[in-house]
């Protein structure tokens, strides 16, 4: 049985503050740092049978699978950086508030369903369309096979995965599905794939 652990970055100055981060070059904060050490201390315990580490390539993500390495448990594997894993690229409108951006940009608001949402480029970005396909392609590679493989990425492409499995919208699973920092989820693969557990986060109850 192959089994597929999806570990969320660990926060940034930009999550605190509801940024749209996107492709930007931003590191983990303190608090990251430690929740990242958090989730490999608890994947060397629970999980100490991983077989490959793969990561998105953006900051935020290569810097916790760089904490998961750093456990002895870990200190043998190699991080497979795979840029198939990277956030949504939004373009010029990277490091805009969050909890306003859909309200003023509602051509890119795929939660509210709007006609043609999904297929709209933000400047200098990719659509929703185009960041869906990327990542379920590196999906159909790790998803295969007996290994235990780790996933470090992002809050999107793990919600996208989930949509994928589960059969439904990612407006469905936008707004049913929280997806924390530092949060593991786990899929297992056999004879079908299934969703085990989403956004696992009691190891990070001491840095909270």
């Amino acid at each position: 049985m192959g089994r597929i652990l999806l570990l969320r970055h660990g926060e940034t100055d930009w999550n605190r503050v509801d940024r749209i981060q996107g492709w930007g070059d931003i590191s983990l904060n303190d608090r990251g740092r430690k929740q990242a050490r958090a989730a490999a201390q608890f994947l060397a315990d629970r999980y100490p049978d991983i077989d490959r580490i793969v990561s998105s390539d953006l900051p935020r993500a290569a810097e916790t699978a760089e904490a998961v390495v750093s456990t002895p448990t870990f200190e043998e594997h190699d991080i497979e950086h795979d840029p198939q894993w990277r956030e949504r690229d939004f373009g010029v409108y990277q490091g805009h508030r969050g909890d306003c951006f859909f309200e003023e940009n509602p051509e890119f608001a795929v939660i509210d369903g709007l006609e043609g949402a999904k297929h709209n480029v933000p400047e200098e970005g990719e659509s929703f369309v185009e960041f869906r396909e990327r990542v379920l392609e590196g999906w159909s590679e790790v998803r295969t096979g007996e290994e235990t493989v780790l996933l470090v990425t992002h809050s999107g492409a793990i919600r996208t995965v989930i949509a994928a499995i589960e059969g439904v919208g990612i407006e469905h699973a936008l707004l049913e599905y929280d997806v924390e920092n530092g949060s593991i989820t786990e899929v297992t693969a056999q004879d079908q794939v299934r969703l085990e557990t989403v956004n696992r986060v009691g190891h990070l109850s001491p840095v909270q």
